[in-house]
């Protein structure tokens, strides 16, 4: 494959602990991107947080509904549109058999709460 442009950047997130895998979701084409997001249980796990409510709380910014940050979708949807944005150890611990999967919007307040640091390197 021919070497990246000069010019290309790569953007690296670097944290202290192991991150959750991101997902995004493919939409239908022509739609914009919705972003990314992270599997609820996934992050309640990293985060040691016991509930919905008090995650939600923790992320929350002040604009809008805190219920815009989470969405849940059909087990099957989300392993027909979900990409993954982790290299390694991604998409072990969805619970094929559950009828729903439970995702968090990875935010600004988020990625503070997990202790990313993001890293471009040129």
């Amino acid at each position: 494959s021919p070497p990246p442009p000069p010019d290309a950047t790569i953007e690296m997130q670097c944290t202290e602990v192991p991150l959750p895998p991101f997902y995004s979701l493919r939409t239908a084409p022509g739609q914009p991107a919705d972003g990314l997001w992270v599997l609820l249980q996934d992050l309640t796990n990293v985060l040691q947080i016991k509930s919905k409510d008090s995650l939600l709380k923790q992320i929350h910014c002040g604009s809008g509904s805190p219920k815009e940050l989470l969405r849940e979708i059909r087990t099957q949807e989300f392993l027909e549109r979900a990409q993954c944005h982790q290299l390694l150890c991604a998409g072990e611990k969805v619970n094929i058999r559950a009828s729903k999967v439970s995702l968090v919007r990875v935010t600004d307040k988020l990625r503070q709460l997990l202790k990313i640091e993001t890293v471009l390197i040129s």
